[in-house]
């Protein structure tokens, strides 16, 4: 899904990224938007994780948005989908860590 996102015409980067970077003064109204949409994400991530019965689901809740965030900055910075597949292997790699 990533890749295809990266490699879409209209792929301009993440707008959340985008407006953090934008308003970078963490009492602005915009950014703490930013922060309760990201923690949004992160929740459902974190029960996705824990009825998956995925170990420790709040650290691989975290892992996984600094994954997804680590290969938009390298789709935009770079203008390559490579980073969705190295999220997808090293989130592979925690997956079996964590359940071996």
């Amino acid at each position: 899904m990533l890749r295809e996102w990266f490699e879409s015409p209209d792929y301009h980067g993440c707008p959340l990224i985008k407006a953090a970077i934008e308003i970078a003064d963490v009492s602005h109204p915009v950014n703490q938007i930013v922060v309760m949409v990201r923690q949004s994400i992160r929740t459902y991530i974190f029960k996705l994780a824990l009825e998956a019965g995925i170990p420790q689901p709040e650290v691989f809740s975290q892992q996984y948005l600094l994954l997804l965030g680590g290969s938009i900055l390298m789709a935009s910075i770079e203008d390559t989908s490579t980073g969705a597949e190295y999220a997808r292997d090293t989130l592979a790699v925690f997956m079996n860590t964590r359940t071996n």
